[in-house]
């Protein structure tokens, strides 16, 4: 058994879109795969047709960055936060003028629609306060409850696949796992020494991984939050995080510009791309898991194509390189 081939994902460097004028913190592709969604700092939201590889739809409506973006699970309403502290909501197919929400807890850092879309996650905060994660009635717009207990802004947000629970990061350096449908907290996981930037269901809700500043990639038990370890120490400073459907393969961004993916049960990385510098601020995976969009610093979303080989060892990766040293921001 051990010598049977094992399907073992690469990725092919695809097209390169560059209209954003400032940092991209934020992708999401539409529910058939069709649409690609930007955010950037340059307070825009951009729309790509991924098949025509051109701009569709440009968005603006937010007074200062944008720093996330998701579509909802069914149709084309995109949802958006940023640095005004808003939540628009924007129906692409009659373009009609975004709806806001008024969090009025500081900028909003991460948007996530639960996996039925009826309800909506948002988190932020500001910078070295309590912060609290907001579930909100999408039909409405209603807030339904609030989740207080970070002691800094949130800055990421999940769902597990059931849509049960819901797991949040933050500055503070900490994981919480909430009850989204009694609105408790579950568990804590072990504090980190520096901010957790991103956190990720696997595909079968039993594993979550995060992470973040001078940190490893770790696994944990997303029932019970115990520790299932971390990958290997080569790299550090992951900024975002992408399971591919198999949930085997995880694809992390990272400060140093690098692009990796991940062979979980191997624990170790089975190719890296690199970028010399430009530091990976967003991923998004299609829902067909064959097309990977990358959002970095200096601006550029770029796409990569998912390729499944079958291999009996590590399959040989290629390493685009693009020449540019941005400052990091942190």
């Amino acid at each position: 058994m051990l010598n049977q081939p094992i399907a073992s994902p690469t990725l092919r460097k695809g097209a390169k879109f560059l209209a954003h004028t400032d940092a991209v913190f934020g992708l999401a592709f539409d529910a058939e795969g069709l649409l690609l969604a930007s955010a950037s700092e340059d307070q825009t939201i951009r729309v790509w047709d991924v098949i025509g590889e051109r701009e569709e739809i440009l968005l603006r409506g937010h007074r200062g960055g944008v720093n996330t973006v998701t579509f909802a699970p069914r149709g084309h309403l995109l949802v958006s936060g940023g640095e005004d502290g808003l939540v628009l909501m924007c129906n692409l197919d009659d373009r009609s003028s975004p709806s806001p929400i008024r969090t009025r807890c500081g900028p909003v850092n991460a948007v996530a629609f639960r996996p039925d879309g009826y309800v909506l996650a948002s988190g932020g905060g500001v910078l070295g306060e309590p912060s609290r994660v907001q579930l909100w009635d999408v039909e409405d717009n209603s807030l339904l409850t609030e989740l207080p207990g970070h002691q800094d802004e949130v800055t990421a947000l999940s769902w597990s696949p059931d849509g049960r629970r819901l797991a949040s990061a933050s500055m503070d350096g900490t994981v919480k796992m909430w009850d989204a449908t009694l609105g408790r907290l579950l568990y804590t996981l072990p504090r980190q020494l520096g901010a957790i930037y991103s956190v990720a269901f696997a595909p079968d809700g039993q594993t979550l991984a995060t992470s973040g500043v001078g940190q490893s990639i770790w696994l944990w038990h997303a029932e019970t939050g115990a520790a299932r370890g971390s990958l290997s120490d080569r790299f550090f400073g992951g900024t975002c995080l992408a399971w591919l459907p198999d949930g085997r393969s995880l694809v992390s961004g990272m400060f140093d510009g690098s692009l990796v993916m991940w062979d979980v049960p191997a624990r170790r990385p089975r190719g890296a791309y690199h970028s010399q510098g430009n530091p990976v601020f967003s991923l998004a995976l299609s829902p067909s898991g064959y097309l990977l969009a990358c959002g970095r610093q200096q601006p550029e979303v770029r796409l990569w194509q998912v390729e499944v080989q079958q291999s009996q060892g590590m399959p040989s990766v290629a390493t685009p390189h693009v020449t540019s040293m941005p400052t990091v921001r942190h």
